[in-house]
């Protein structure tokens, strides 16, 4: 193992900033697996999970049963991980901007056709490298005028070289899911069987600027634009919601980074015994997804549990209005649609309009876009 501390330029006089970088088997030509926590800093449970997985890499590695090349980031946001407002870690948005620590991950489609147009042939391996080579070109060019843009361009330069990226998060209080391309949901639907998780949402990543997009987004578009050459996918990435904010503990923690490797061992990037866990999946694109929102502010008491089949038009929840004449007054809240209760809030009292409730269902109820900005 080999601990790199990448240093992340100042944005204020006498501050410090660095990655820390876990590297893993350095094989020539063996493929690069990539895995972060943490890029929304208020998010833990991510972080917890790879201080579990790391020794186990360790072991790994010194058993010489590591196929891939694994680099490790266990946490991806130190500028996030310093909000810190009277006992809050406020991670999700950067206070400078308001800018979504993950958004704005996007690469330059059009110039990139332009670059790699005159290199490609019918040899996928060579196409593979060449494309490879000018995406990377593209994030050395990106600028590094604010600290974040020094974080985002830091991060690509390493896992945009993974042929796997596995981005850690969480949701508020929710059943495990996972986030993958439409394009490769065979892997995605592997990977949560491995997890255990219930739910696969399924995302047209070209409608994205979300981490996980910019990894897969080059290789679908390039794919539509020279249908005569050989194109692979060369890169599953996966966003992976390790349940909800408060799953943060050693048990949860172990299995899921066993979980994760036994992932692996079945990718044939290590060596091992392939085992498989024959689990309902429910598969969803992203459009069927119901983020359900609330009419009216008040507390709210959820008259359904998390892993609940709904239908739609059921009661999944009331709202206990507060400050009315007539005390104890309650509004409904519906499902838009049928199918599994994966997603509720975390906080007793909710705002007007709000995102409530998440179910995974089978008919299109909105546009596919994410379902927070």
């Amino acid at each position: 193992m080999q601990v790199i501390h990448h240093t992340i330029p100042n944005s204020s006089i006498g501050t410090y900033r660095e990655l820390i970088e876990y590297q893993f088997n350095t094989a020539p030509s063996a493929p690069v697996v990539f895995i972060q926590a943490g890029l929304h800093a208020d998010e833990w449970p991510g972080i917890l999970t790879i201080q579990h997985l790391i020794p186990l890499l360790e072991q790994l590695e010194a058993d010489n049963k590591l196929i891939a090349n694994f680099r490790i980031l266990p946490y991806a946001n130190p500028i996030g991980l310093d909000q810190h407002f009277y006992g809050y870690t406020l991670g999700r948005l950067n206070r400078e901007n308001g800018q979504n620590f993950n958004r704005g991950f996007q690469l330059n489609l059009e110039s990139l056709v332009e670059t790699v147009k005159p290199q490609l042939s019918n040899d996928r391996n060579q196409n593979k490298e060449r494309i490879r080579a000018a995406i990377l070109q593209q994030v050395s060019d990106l600028p590094e005028v604010t600290e974040l843009q020094c974080l985002h361009k830091l991060i690509l330069s390493i896992s945009l070289q993974a042929d796997y990226v596995l981005d850690l998060h969480c949701d508020k209080k929710a059943l495990g899911h996972i986030y993958c391309s439409d394009h490769l949901q065979e892997t995605g639907k592997q990977l949560a069987s491995c997890l255990n998780f219930p739910v696969v949402i399924l995302e047209d990543v070209l409608e994205q600027n979300a981490f996980d997009g910019v990894h897969i987004q080059p290789w679908i578009w390039l794919q539509k634009q020279f249908t005569e050459y050989d194109i692979p996918l060369a890169c599953f990435s996966t966003t992976v919601e390790l349940r909800g904010k408060a799953d943060v503990n050693d048990t949860l923690a172990d299995m899921d980074s066993q979980n994760l490797i036994q992932f692996l061992i079945n990718q044939e990037l290590i060596a091992g015994n392939k085992q498989s866990r024959d689990i309902q999946l429910h598969i969803s694109r992203l459009e069927q997804i119901d983020a359900v929102t609330n009419a009216s502010p008040g507390f709210i008491n959820y008259t359904c549990q998390l892993g609940n089949t709904v239908q739609k038009g059921d009661k999944i929840a009331e709202i206990i209005l507060i400050g009315k004449d007539k005390a104890n007054q309650r509004t409904p809240v519906v499902a838009g649609t049928s199918g599994l209760l994966f997603g509720i809030h975390d906080l007793a009292l909710v705002r007007k309009g709000e995102v409530v409730a998440m179910i995974a269902g089978t008919e299109t109820v909105r546009e596919a876009k994410q379902i927070s900005d």
